[in-house]
């Protein structure tokens, strides 16, 4: 069996892949969102498709996106892509699923339009990977990539994307202050990032933030992500810029620059935001 036999048959055709925003062949912008895991057992999304984003409310989250991207006010369609694999999946056989899965869904991915279209993405955990290979194959046709989103990516360290998609990458993460060790009575701040994903910036982003939300825990870290609220944070890490400061003792520490909406960065592209820090020493 050939690898593309394989994946054929791992892949799962959506009876309805998409939401057609209009019956007829048009070049209007697309924006494509790719869910990750979902499941009905544990906490957090319990189906694919359009409820899997923003607890359900998907109109709200798709609104929020065409905000973002600037496509309010103009005519756009929604499409969405299940990209979830099972929980030891591989990264790299996913981003070649969504390849596939482009080629196989071409027409309606283009909404039969033969020309050059607009194409936005965005992917959240496991469909990060998926969404990458489906834009490299629309790129292969000739299409723009004119954006793409990665929430939270799962293993993000174990694919690459196409560095001309200005693709904007983010991950959450929170401080506790705990005990140094079990049962311990001296505590320390710790800083944590999503679990589910760690720290990993996808080779060929743009630019990657790790982003300090405090009011989350172990199990809300991860699934947060893929909330309206999302949108405000990625515009903070498109113009956030980080601020070199050296002590009286000659070492060096970051700061980040103020942003609109308020978002606290303990990294941004792999650099430390010490500033930031609960237990910061200036």
């Amino acid at each position: 069996m050939t690898l593309k036999d394989y994946l054929q048959t791992q892949i799962d055709l959506i009876p309805e892949a998409s939401e057609i925003t209009s019956s007829t062949v048009n070049s209007d912008p697309k924006i494509i969102f790719v869910n990750g895991h979902w499941n009905k057992i544990i906490p957090g999304p319990s189906e694919a498709g359009r409820n899997y984003w923003n607890s359900g409310a998907f109109n709200g989250f798709s609104t929020a996106a065409a905000t973002f991207f600037g496509l309010t006010g103009s005519p756009y369609e929604k499409k969405w892509v299940d990209g979830a694999d099972w929980v030891y999946g591989s990264a790299t056989v996913r981003k070649a699923k969504g390849h596939l899965w482009a080629q196989t869904h071409y027409s309606d991915l283009t909404s039969q339009h033969n020309g050059t279209l607009d194409f936005y993405l965005i992917g959240h955990s496991q469909g990060c990977a998926y969404a990458a290979g489906i834009a490299d194959y629309l790129k292969f046709q000739g299409h723009n990539i004119i954006s793409m989103l990665f929430l939270s990516c799962h293993q993000g360290d174990k694919f690459s994307v196409d560095s001309t998609f200005n693709t904007y990458q983010m991950v959450y993460s929170f401080w506790k202050y705990e005990p140094v060790t079990y049962r311990s009575t001296v505590y320390k701040w710790r800083h944590h990032v999503d679990l589910f994903v760690g720290d990993h910036k996808v080779n060929g982003a743009t630019k990657y933030g790790v982003i300090t939300r405090n009011d989350l825990g172990f199990m809300t870290v991860h699934g947060t992500s893929n909330s309206s609220t999302v949108f405000n944070k990625i515009k903070d890490l498109q113009d956030v810029s980080l601020v070199l400061n050296t002590r009286s003792n000659s070492t060096t520490y970051y700061s980040q620059s103020s942003v609109n909406n308020g978002t606290e960065f303990y990294s941004v592209d792999k650099v430390h935001v010490e500033a930031n820090d609960p237990d910061f020493n200036p």
